[in-house]
């Protein structure tokens, strides 16, 4: 009988330590790490890789479509200065007017086109905010002890900083000479900790000129504060900070998208 009720006992303590896996278990499904990765398609059928950072869920690749998610077409001004430079409904560029630049950064576009209600984002997402930036920076600075102090060489900047770098001092494939890329600096180098991969797609100026390809990376937050200005976020090449400031809603930029 005692031999029976042990069994019994042990039995009974597998299957509680069984199931406290299973709970276990089920609670990290519900807390996305940073390693965890997914894709999304947008309106033109371009598919991008997604990543989780804290609990959000970001595009990890620059924003590339050309039409609307309601199937509209975005106004391309291209070559046209003029139409680039008075366009208010919505309007997008590649770089140099080269169509190659759509797959190593995506497209640069005006924050008429963040904003147009048709919707730039695949449905389901969003042109990220300020305060999604802001949750993020929280997050990975909280949560992994990092600053976002441009003194700092392992500050936020460059752990969001796709590795690809001429000459990168990680070596191998992170040190390259083509595009995509960041130029060349011996202590400011992304690591991409966290796969957010950030790369340095420049800008289209108010003009219809390009420029800082290779030095800056732009993205567009959907806050407006007036007529003329909206917030951004942006890399640079030569610091480790990741900054926050207002741009012209007439410059062309890059778009990342999160997860409503």
């Amino acid at each position: 009988m005692k031999k029976d009720f042990n069994v019994l006992h042990l039995t009974i303590l597998i299957i509680g330590l069984l199931m406290a896996t299973t709970l276990s278990g089920c609670k990290d499904d519900d807390n996305p790490k940073p390693t965890e990765k997914g894709k999304v398609s947008d309106i033109d059928g371009n598919i991008y890789e997604t990543i989780s950072i804290g609990d959000q869920v970001w595009m990890k690749e620059n924003l590339k479509t050309t039409r609307y998610a309601d199937g509209s077409i975005i106004d391309y001004p291209g070559t046209d200065t003029a139409a680039w430079r008075t366009n208010t409904t919505g309007a997008y560029a590649w770089y140099n007017n080269d169509e190659a630049n759509k797959d190593n950064y995506g497209a640069l576009y005006n924050w008429y086109a963040v904003n147009n209600p048709q919707g730039l984002c695949p449905v389901g997402w969003r042109v990220s905010t300020s305060q999604d930036w802001a949750k993020m920076s929280t997050y990975l600075r909280e949560e992994h002890n990092l600053t976002n102090d441009e003194a700092d060489a392992n500050a936020l900047g460059n752990k969001l900083k796709s590795c690809l770098m001429l000459n990168s001092p990680l070596g191998g494939e992170c040190a390259t000479v083509v595009h995509p890329r960041w130029n060349y600096h011996e202590i400011n180098y992304g690591t991409d900790d966290f796969g957010f991969s950030a790369l340095p797609g420049g800008d289209r100026l108010f003009t219809g000129g390009f420029s800082s390809q290779g030095s800056f990376g732009f993205w567009w937050n959907s806050n407006d504060l007036d007529a003329n200005l909206a917030n951004r976020h942006y890399l640079n090449f030569d610091r480790s900070k990741l900054y926050g400031n207002t741009y012209l809603k007439n410059y062309g930029i890059s778009v990342r998208c999160v997860k409503n």
